[in-house]
């Protein structure tokens, strides 16, 4: 049990939580943010994104804590420029990536790693992404990407999902693990790697205990952090299994999520794990 935000470590995804529908951070919730940081809390984000597309948005909101980044693959901290813990794909990626190049020609597939993006095949769904995100890339073919890929991200139609992702699976890869990080997103991650598990590696970095973390999520990739947090929180634009698994459920990403949670914390005089 806590009496103050001081010493609480509040996590946030950014696509469908903190953002709005069209990729902005509203001024009600960086007003919460400072105001939670001022009161002596610790802020950071959990997203799939890599370095430079957070980087931003990490300058915007004064973030001093290291971030979660390629849906847990790795904790970079921006102040000092560099990773503090990663995990990397295993090479029988490559091998993976390729069937799936072959099998699906119009999915769009992205492999990232370190700060750089190398795209090994466009679609409509990869270039809107580059594009609003104003991001750089490497367009090549999958055997000129370098080694020690931290995710492969495969953009596909929605209605393509369900068909893709029982492909996946039932391949029964035991080296990597498969999450869907958007309604046209799947990506291929570590084995073990969740934002979870980086939000063990993140408290432990920061020397802040995991009952006095708090998560706060929108989707599937959300899962594990949420349920790990001490306290873990769905927005109200999340599927139901996500709000199941949370002890508090908020409005949505459109009306300043993060902002109610912070007034749900800083007005709890007691918060309970």
């Amino acid at each position: 049990m806590y009496n103050s935000v001081s010493g609480l470590l509040l996590v946030t995804d950014m696509d469908g939580t903190m953002l709005t529908t069209d990729k902005r951070i509203s001024d009600e919730n960086i007003t919460a943010i400072r105001a939670f940081q001022k009161a002596g809390g610790r802020f950071s984000i959990a997203t799939g994104r890599s370095i430079p597309s957070l980087e931003h948005y990490v300058h915007l909101l004064q973030i001093d804590t290291p971030v979660i980044l390629y849906n847990g693959g790795a904790i970079y901290d921006y102040e000092k420029r560099e990773i503090v813990w990663h995990s990397v794909l295993s090479e029988n990626a490559k091998e993976y990536t390729e069937d799936v190049y072959r099998k699906f020609p119009d999915i769009g597939i992205e492999i990232l790693l370190d700060d750089q993006i190398y795209v090994v095949r466009s679609n409509a769904i990869v270039k809107r992404h580059l594009d609003t995100e104003q991001l750089s890339y490497i367009a090549c073919g999958i055997n000129e990407v370098p080694k020690g890929w931290f995710k492969v991200l495969f953009a596909l139609e929605p209605s393509q999902m369900d068909e893709f992702e029982g492909y996946m699976l039932a391949k029964g890869y035991s080296d990597v693990c498969f999450v869907r990080s958007f309604t046209h997103y799947f990506e291929m991650l570590p084995e073990g790697s969740s934002k979870g598990g980086a939000l063990c590696h993140l408290a432990e970095i920061t020397g802040i205990p995991m009952e006095k973390t708090v998560a706060i999520g929108d989707y599937f990739n959300d899962f594990e952090m949420i349920q790990n947090a001490g306290l873990g929180v769905a927005v109200a634009n999340a599927p139901l299994e996500l709000k199941n698994a949370a002890k508090l459920v908020v409005c949505d990403n459109d009306h300043h999520a993060v902002a109610e949670l912070i007034r749900y914390l800083m007005n709890s005089s007691i918060l309970e794990r």
